[in-house]
């Protein structure tokens, strides 16, 4: 499979795995896609919103610029291991 054949949104998806403890501006990502795909920065910012609304993104709203960050997996077994598991502490 060629890079370009690569869906857009698991390219995006990538990027934010990458640098998963940063918060990374919505612009940045359309200049990204603007730059090295043939997709619009409108479709960026679709599959960002699709992409949260999945679970894998975080956003949060800055002065009404949009942030995005990976969303931290949680495992289950770590929180069982420290303690801290919920459901067994009801």
């Amino acid at each position: 499979m060629t890079y370009e054949k690569i869906p857009l949104k698991k390219r995006i998806l990538a990027y934010f795995m990458k640098r998963h403890t940063d918060w990374i501006a919505s612009n940045e990502v359309q200049k990204l896609v603007a730059q090295y795909t043939n997709a619009t920065p409108r479709a960026a910012v679709r599959r960002m919103q699709e992409l949260c609304e999945s679970g894998d993104l975080q956003r949060k709203l800055v002065k009404n610029h949009a942030f995005y960050r990976a969303k931290p997996k949680v495992d289950r077994k770590e929180v069982q291991k420290a303690g801290l598991d919920m459901w067994n502490s009801v």
